[in-house]
């Protein structure tokens, strides 16, 4: 067997003194170099194991040895896999390798499916990894409550655009099926979040007609088919506009309201309802709270970033422009299939 330091010996002892001794420290050398790298490298690969080993992560050595041949990056994917398996996500290592290999940056990734879980947004793993192929920044977007998916269609947070209409999906389907009481906000729900101040100091509110419509077909809809659906307006505002809109529209209007989870907590507790059981549409910071705790959380298209990071339908119309239409004829249809 050939070694590269003992022909290095060899050459070195025709070499006078000096000469002779660099030629042995580059034999030393090309032996050493090899080793230490083999140690690093040995280390970091049981070291590996072992935290996926024990997260439960479930990559064998084997699967482990053949990243490392093929030249992904170990490191991320076994961590990223471990944050995965602890996020409650189910986020393969195979997937995680193909989006390295592809020039992925699978932690941002990875990192943006936790976020966008914690604030229950719907996000699957192909969305986001085409968004980031695509070098647009996809825990930004979610944490923005803007569009991740690619070509302006594809993910918003809780919806799927195509052709510019929402397609539910089936969880929200199923949601909307378990919901018993519909809250909406008023300004900048049922309205577009303007005011119109007379000359005698009474105000006025923008609202759009189809949006009465469809409360009035969704009221239909449910006393048809025997339906047990509630709706009504919980606004922080106390305006008369909004009472009368209300009462036009026949809806339970609660005014003035400083803490609406605690009011809405009240409301369903008269009625035996639990907060799963209902779903809130809102706008504005003021409405994050009944977002969070409801079973169904809904922003209006034009809704403030914050409100559109909690919710898990949006809609493709602004408030006053037909958003409270969207949202019932959602519900009509939901409740038919």
């Amino acid at each position: 067997m050939f070694f590269p330091s003992l022909a290095l010996a060899q050459v070195g002892r025709t070499l006078p003194g000096e000469s002779r001794n660099i030629v042995v420290w580059v034999g030393i050398a090309a032996i050493l170099v090899p080793v230490l790298l083999g140690i690093v490298f040995f280390h970091k690969f049981v070291s590996l194991y072992i935290q996926a080993l024990t997260s439960n992560a479930q990559i064998s050595a084997a699967g482990l040895l053949g990243m490392a041949l093929r030249g992904a990056n170990i490191g991320a994917i076994v961590i990223n896999r471990i944050r995965a398996v602890k996020a409650g996500l189910n986020i393969s290592t195979h997937v995680l390798e193909v989006h390295d290999l592809a020039g992925g940056r699978v932690t941002n990734v990875v990192t943006a499916m936790i976020a966008a879980k914690s604030a229950r947004i719907e996000l699957d793993w192909k969305t986001a990894a085409d968004a980031d192929l695509a070098s647009r920044d996809v825990l930004g977007l979610v944490r923005a409550g803007g569009a991740v998916g690619d070509k302006g269609a594809g993910f918003t947070p809780g919806n799927m655009r195509e052709g510019g209409e929402a397609v539910l999906s089936a969880s929200a389907i199923a949601q909307i099926r378990k919901t018993r009481l519909l809250v909406f906000d008023f300004d900048g729900v049922m309205s577009d979040n303007r005011v119109l101040v007379m000359q005698d100091g009474t105000e006025g509110a923008m609202c759009n007609r189809s949006d009465g419509l469809g409360i009035g077909n969704l009221r239909d809809a449910a006393a048809k088919g025997g339906w047990d659906l509630g709706m009504m307006v919980l606004s922080k505002e106390q305006n008369p506009v909004v009472g009368a809109r209300c009462a036009k529209l026949k809806l339970e209007c609660k005014q003035g309201i400083d803490d609406k989870l605690a009011e809405l907590n009240r409301v369903l507790s008269e009625r035996g309802l639990t907060l799963d059981q209902a779903a809130y549409v809102g706008n504005d910071i003021n409405d994050v709270a009944c977002m969070r705790a409801v079973g169904l959380a809904i922003a209006v298209a034009d809704a403030y970033p914050p409100v559109l990071a909690v919710a898990r339908i949006v809609t493709t119309k602004a408030g006053g422009h037909g958003a409270v239409r969207e949202v019932c004829d959602w519900f009509a249809t939901a409740r038919a299939v």
